[in-house]
């Protein structure tokens, strides 16, 4: 067995021989990151940067990195970033999540219709703006709508996902917590 030296050479000389390949700059990253040495995973991640920029792992390797380690604006002014460098639907909703777990779901909201626009088959981002509109805003009749609104356009463009059945379908069992009654 090796050492964490001695893998670190190796991915380092992986890294630099293939540079297009991202697993190796993610595993160095990640390793650096778990011996504590943020700054140095950064680096590393800064350098896969240069060698894949529009790469949606690297993209999100470096944001989580921020996002666990308390730099939720450096999070953030990433996931900005990986949407226009990299927009795919998981760096959409990946934006939409930070904003989310930040406690601003106005954010969340619009984040989701913006990768809606572009993806508008991916059914995780119709039921994440789903449970916004009736987990985190307040519960009357106008998040109730919302609500519905993005499970019955998911159920448009999805309808065979399950889960967004089961969701809009668990949101009409309990319409009474919204204090209005029941869609007619």
């Amino acid at each position: 067995h090796g050492t964490p030296s001695s893998l670190d050479e190796v991915l380092a000389a992986a890294s630099e021989r293939l540079p297009r390949t991202e697993i190796f700059w993610l595993v160095r990253a990640k390793e650096k990151w778990l011996a504590g040495e943020v700054d140095t995973s950064r680096n590393i991640l800064t350098e896969a940067f240069k060698a894949n920029p529009d790469s949606e792992p690297v993209w999100l390797a470096a944001v989580k990195l921020e996002w666990e380690t308390g730099e939720i604006e450096r999070a953030r002014v990433l996931l900005s970033r990986a949407r226009e460098r990299a927009p795919t639907a998981r760096i959409f909703m990946k934006s939409a999540l930070l904003e989310r777990e930040c406690k601003h779901p106005d954010e969340a909201v619009d984040l989701l219709e913006q990768g809606l626009q572009k993806y508008p088959t991916f059914s995780k981002m119709y039921m994440m703006g789903g449970q916004i509109c009736s987990e985190d805003l307040p519960k009357n009749k106008d998040s109730l709508d919302k609500a519905r609104k993005f499970y019955q356009r998911g159920l448009q463009k999805c309808p065979k996902n399950v889960v967004l059945w089961c969701l809009a379908s668990q949101l009409e069992e309990n319409v009474a917590d919204y204090g209005v009654g029941s869609a007619s």
